[in-house]
């Protein structure tokens, strides 16, 4: 028996979609191969745990070198070598499959039959829901075998025996069931089923268990804020007869004990076989200590034990545990997950910490335990098999947890991230990435270098000082670099206390500003040491913002629920946008994930926006991204070409008269100035959401950044000095003395213009100075035009 995680769909019959004949998926601007940058494990770094989130796990119990892993925001990734090499096999499906949630592997089918509930869920983003999808031929190619609804969370649980076959999907509202290994789904349990007059589809369902004998479903409901109030997780049973009578359970828990630590308001609920006539329920409190194991008995419907392990006070808080488990021929040795692993030798009395906590290294497990699976159970409960994904990837154990063994390998495409920044001088890149900090990228070395504490959130690079870079952590922090790299060890200090989304927060000007975007925004002037706050009539967080390259008094935030405020005069009054968004006289509504302006004009800008509503149309008329040429006052519809998929974010390419990228769950599009009509940009991104996009001048190349696959390059195309810098006077280049001045595309002289170089000057990989004679440019001592990443040296260009 196993229980997945949460996942992403719904359930009903429909054909796939073929594996070609979406236009938007497959005509593309550039043949390039986007390249895979990492992080990646040296052969020294190989007992490290560096990667992402694995929210469930398969091994084959025929061959224990084969392992499926799927993470929700990555892929359903493979290996059969026991982690020394891992092969995502999602990629070659054409929809945007985004996280997985749940596996299900027939390993006595070769190839193997498989199963995988597909989806993700932040509040920072939005994901297209397309659910079960099938595979028969291990992986190579699926089927999708459910419809896209507005439900969101699916899960996939299993019971297989001689004589029957029964497969249970949830979604956080329904219900399903297949007897024909997901061919064909039958509802049990709808959203809109009332119960205390709150519907299903107001609650989460998250963990479920079929009790075959008595022909039942059991399943809890997880803690929500519901439009009536706060409701505490919850348990219910189904029967599937011809009654399906629905009967909560929850009255049961409370009657056999009642806390005294916490306010008795459960956070979560779990439900696990015992033996054949017993069920145990494990309950966590939502912020406390106390858990409390309940014996229920399926003959009598009556709770007839309890235990409240470790006298109501475990080393950590289980308020989201995700896997309480026991070993099959001992119920002695139980199992409990969360930030730590536990384990008890005594039916649940006492659980003790297998380890401390751990960023992962020299083959600790990370902390924070995503999922469980054991794949061998021993008779005395010494020698079981473990395997734990946790938030930096898998590590096994062959004995009950007393050791672990790091099964990652050089790498597994799994890795979370936020942020992302990188240098124009030299090239170097640094993101902020899910409970794996800050780290940073150095190309010419094709090193990664690690400081592991926590979260790590958005990074800016200054383009004013060398080597200086701006890094946000847990709780606001913001520190930075001055050698480009981590540790991130200086304090930038931290702005009051307020909402922030933590991702696309900061934003590095070129006249050395720094900008924090929360509800408020906070503004530090250069070489000021306090911040400035600047309240906004944003009901919420910011999910976006965007400062005007060429007038930083001028600021785009959106909120997290869709609002669009603008000021121009850097904070201190908003005009709202929002009801000025009119694409064909129709009012559009949807969340800003991202915002561009022109580095040239500060009147037109671009956003990128949620789900609309319907994926129907794959390639349709998507509206997803619209665009303004007066400040936001009128508004058209930008987006031809597009899929139908949430844009996460837009980047500018200067040089360029209108050019730009958008990031979409199905990869990176690109426009033309020229052109009315978008196409995707490259070959071999993988499918997962791309969090931001940025472009590095000095080394050529357009960076994205996955929440869940990792970190891509690929070269971005030449400009053919459509819009260069144009110098029609007497003009210095100058800087403060340990500074430097960076522009990003080539650089014009007119007849009558003569230009100074006093300080260095960074320009881009194949940049030009295109002048008329070579004595109108002068350089002093301290001048310099150079390329930092030694991608190619500027050239003065006669015409």
């Amino acid at each position: 028996m196993r229980i997945g995680l949460l996942i992403i769909l719904i359930f009903t019959i429909i054909p796939s979609y073929a594996q070609n004949g979406y236009t938007c998926f497959e005509d593309n601007f550039s043949q390039k191969e986007w390249q895979y940058l990492g992080p990646v494990n040296k052969k020294s770094d190989l007992a490290h745990q560096r990667f992402g989130h694995i929210s469930c796990i398969s091994v084959n119990p025929f061959d224990t070198t084969e392992i499926y892993i799927g993470s929700p925001t990555g892929a359903l990734i493979h290996t059969n070598n026991r982690g020394k090499s891992w092969d995502a096999l999602t990629d070659n499906c054409d929809l945007p499959i985004i996280g997985i949630n749940d596996i299900l592997v027939d390993y006595s089918k070769k190839p193997h039959h498989i199963l995988i509930a597909t989806g993700t869920e932040n509040e920072w983003y939005n994901t297209a829901t397309f659910g079960v999808f099938k595979s028969t031929d291990g992986g190579k190619t699926w089927l999708r075998k459910s419809k896209n609804t507005s439900s969101i969370f699916s899960t996939v649980y299993e019971k297989f025996d001689t004589h029957n076959e029964n497969i249970f999907v949830f979604t956080k509202s329904t219900i399903e069931k297949s007897s024909d290994f997901g061919e064909s789904w039958h509802l049990l349990l709808s959203g809109d089923k009332m119960l205390d007059n709150i519907p299903f589809n107001e609650r989460h369902i998250r963990y479920l268990y079929f009790e075959p004998n008595s022909n039942k479903l059991y399943f809890s409901t997880k803690q929500k804020w519901l439009s009536k109030g706060n409701e505490s997780a919850r348990l219910f049973s189904i029967s599937l007869d011809n009654s399906n009578r629905l009967e909560e359970l929850t009255p049961l828990l409370l009657a056999a004990y009642q806390s005294t630590v916490s306010n008795n308001s459960f956070s979560a609920i779990q439900i696990l076989k015992l033996s054949d006539k017993e069920l145990i329920f494990y309950v966590s409190h939502y912020n406390s200590k106390e858990t409390i194991c309940y014996t229920y008995n399926l003959m009598t419907n009556r709770i007839t034990d309890y235990e409240v392990p470790n006298a109501s006070n475990l080393a950590s808080s289980l308020e989201w545990f995700s896997g309480f488990t026991i070993n099959k021929h001992n119920p002695k040795i139980r199992y409990l997950s969360s930030i730590l692993f536990y384990r008890s030798d005594d039916g649940g009395q006492l659980f003790k910490p297998m380890f401390d906590y751990s960023f992962g290294d020299n083959h600790v497990p990370h902390a924070d335990i995503r999922s469980i699976f054991i794949a061998l159970h021993s008779t005395d409960g010494k020698n079981d098999h473990i395997y734990i994904g946790t938030d930096g990837g898998l590590s096994f154990s062959n004995n009950s947890g007393q050791s672990w063994v790091n099964l990652n390998g050089p790498s597994i495409q799994l890795t979370q991230f936020y942020g992302l920044g990188t240098s124009e001088f030299n090239g170097t890149i640094s993101a902020g990435s899910q409970d794996n900090s800050i780290i940073t990228y150095v190309p010419r070395s094709n090193d990664w270098i690690y400081n592991v504490k926590g979260d790590g959130y958005d990074v800016a690079y200054d383009e004013q000082i060398t080597g200086r870079a701006y890094g946000q952590y847990n709780n606001r922090i913001i520190q930075y670099t001055n050698n480009d790299s981590v540790p991130f060890n200086y304090y930038l200090g931290l702005p009051p206390n307020g909402n922030s989304n933590n991702r696309k927060t900061l934003v590095a000007h070129s006249n050395g500003d720094i900008f924090f975007a929360a509800q408020s925004l906070f503004h530090l002037p250069k070489g000021k040491k306090k911040w400035v706050e600047y309240p906004t009539p944003l009901a919420n967080k910011a999910l976006s913002i965007a400062v005007s390259p060429s007038n930083p008094n001028v600021i785009y935030m959106a909120g997290l629920w869709g609002d669009l405020i603008k000021t121009t005069d850097g904070g201190k009054n908003w005009d709202v946008l929002t009801e000025k968004i009119i694409v064909n006289g129709r009012a559009i509504r949807s969340r800003i994930m991202s915002i561009c302006i022109s580095p040239y004009n500060e009147n037109r800008l671009w956003i990128g926006l949620g789900y609309m509503g319907s994926y129907d149309n794959l390639c349709g008329n998507s509206g997803q991204l619209l665009t303004s040429s007066d400040g936001g006052n009128t508004w058209q519809d930008a987006s031809a070409g597009l899929p139908v998929f949430s844009v996460q974010d837009i980047e500018f390419l200067e040089g360029t008269n209108q050019s730009i990228f958008a990031a979409t769950d199905q990869g990176v599009y690109f426009r033309r100035a020229n052109s009315a009509t978008w196409l995707k940009y490259g070959n071999n991104l993988p499918k997962s959401l791309i969090g931001e996009l940025e472009i590095n001048y000095c080394r050529g190349k357009l960076l994205a950044a996955t929440y869940g696959r990792g970190l891509w390059e690929i070269d971005i195309p030449d400009t053919n000095n459509e819009n260069p810098l144009v110098l029609k006077r007497k003009t210095t280049f100058s800087a403060n003395d340990g500074e430097a001045k960076v522009i990003k595309r080539n650089i014009r002289l007119k007849r009558k213009a003569t230009l100074l170089v006093d300080c260095p000057v960074y320009l881009p990989k194949k940049a030009k100075i295109i002048v008329h004679k070579k004595s109108q440019i002068s350089l002093t001592k301290r001048g310099k035009i150079i390329n930092g990443c030694n991608e190619d040296v500027p050239r003065i260009v006669v015409k």
